[in-house]
């Protein structure tokens, strides 16, 4: 009779394990075909990606001239970014210069204007990039002009985040244009702040 329980209790506990082993079984397809639901939900989501996520910002701040006045540039600026690497869009741009001359008189200019621009990410830090400035000039003595001033270079920009923070260095790509509104400076340099680069 002793014999009679062991194998009973051995019988059980084998179909125990067995019972649990299918829901095991079970549970692991279920598992998986889950995995299989969520996978193909975040592929959707994926190809789904909303406004909010292209849209790229940037702020400059820049051309900081100390000497016998001072002079700083700002820009601001949206972008559309069509793919991972590729940003197209929008800025404005402010620039202010205040000049002690010899003799009675001061210099001072205020400039402003928008750009359109590309921008190209060679890697997650460096890009490069074009603007196409049209800019309403000051001259300073109560004359203005406007002109259309093509700008290229690249830009370096580091950061954790959405949030990337770097400089950039443009050739001012118009030798006249060069001299008549940036003091015959080759380069326009701008320390950035980036969102979603």
């Amino acid at each position: 009779m002793y014999k009679k329980h062991i194998s009973l209790a051995l019988v059980a506990i084998f179909s125990l394990f067995m019972v649990g082993e299918l829901d095991a079984q079970r549970t692991s397809r279920k598992r998986s075909s889950d995995r299989t639901e969520r996978s193909r939900r975040s592929t959707d989501d994926t190809e789904r990606i909303s406004l909010k996520d292209k849209l790229a910002y940037d702020i400059y701040l820049g051309n900081i001239g100390l000497g016998r006045g001072f002079s700083i540039t700002a820009k601001g600026g949206v972008g559309y970014k069509p793919i991972d690497r590729i940003t197209t869009g929008l800025g404005t741009k402010i620039y202010y210069l205040y000049e002690n001359l010899d003799g009675p008189n001061n210099f001072t200019q205020f400039s402003y204007g928008f750009y359109p621009y590309a921008r190209v990410a060679l890697s997650d830090q460096i890009y490069l990039k074009g603007e196409y400035v049209w800019l309403n000039i000051d001259g300073g003595f109560g004359d203005n002009v406007q002109d259309w001033i093509p700008m290229v270079g690249a830009g370096y920009a580091s950061g954790f985040g959405p949030w990337k923070f770097g400089i950039e260095l443009l050739l001012i790509a118009s030798d006249s244009d060069r001299d008549r509104y940036y003091g015959g400076d080759l380069f326009e340099y701008m320390f950035s702040a980036l969102y979603n680069f």
